[in-house]
């Protein structure tokens, strides 16, 4: 059809990609939530049975237990961010950095926190409950905003990023198995790891505060239609 055009006979504008601020906002937030999902994905179980004594059974109970608030916090932020920009409420730019703020300051506080639990196993599996369920809000943040940036190049911009936010898969067990070498049932030294999953997060929240937007990007302007929302 006239009105749409064929992604494949668009050339990639990479430098323009790269060189644009929102994309590197959006990279770095990435990159934090990911050194965040892996690492606690990897570590938490050790943590839970070095530090806290926690058998095999209790322990896959309670490793599971905080991704299952992060599931049902996400389906609560996706249906909220959609309902408040439907009615436009706020601006996407607005919820985007709300919700990357909401998925990264408060998670890094209570882990933070569950670092100070010391063996008050109840606080700190709390602690780190409630901390991954406001991590869930990250699936209405940084992880869909390659879409509003670019709904044309939306592929290639979330295969930089996801490129580059693969690597924490290796190094935040590598980080923490440092961090905690000299004594893994310490509970000193698992204060901080976490101090270090809560300094990402801030710095992924922060980065993209700055740098993130919600607006689709002049070099991803189609040619024969605009997408852009009246709201942003």
């Amino acid at each position: 059809m006239h009105s749409q055009i064929d992604q494949n006979q668009r050339a990639i504008p990479w430098k323009k990609i790269l060189t644009a601020a929102p994309f590197w906002g959006l990279l770095v937030a990435h990159v934090s939530v990911n050194f965040i999902t892996y690492g606690m994905m990897s570590c938490l179980p050790e943590y839970l049975s070095n530090v806290l004594n926690f058998d095999i059974e209790a322990n896959g109970f309670l490793s599971a237990l905080p991704w299952l608030c992060c599931f049902v916090a996400s389906l609560l932020s996706s249906n909220l961010t959609d309902f408040l920009r439907s009615r436009r409420y706020v601006t996407t730019t607005f919820i985007r950095k709300v919700n990357q703020l909401i998925c990264t300051i408060i998670p890094g506080l209570f882990l933070v926190l569950a670092g100070y639990a010391g063996c008050n196993a109840t606080a700190a599996v709390t602690y780190i409950a409630i901390g991954m369920f406001f991590f869930g809000f990250h699936y209405s943040a940084y992880n869909c905003n390659n879409l509003d940036l670019a709904p044309q190049f939306a592929g290639v911009i979330n295969s930089l990023t996801n490129t580059a936010a693969t690597i924490p898969g290796f190094v935040a067990p590598l980080v923490v198995e440092f961090v905690t070498r000299d004594n893994v049932h310490s509970e000193e030294l698992w204060r901080h790891a976490f101090y270090v999953f809560a300094g990402v997060a801030w710095t992924g929240g922060i980065t993209f505060m700055l740098l993130g937007s919600g607006k689709l990007q002049p070099w991803a302007q189609p040619s024969s239609f605009l997408t852009t929302e009246p709201s942003q």
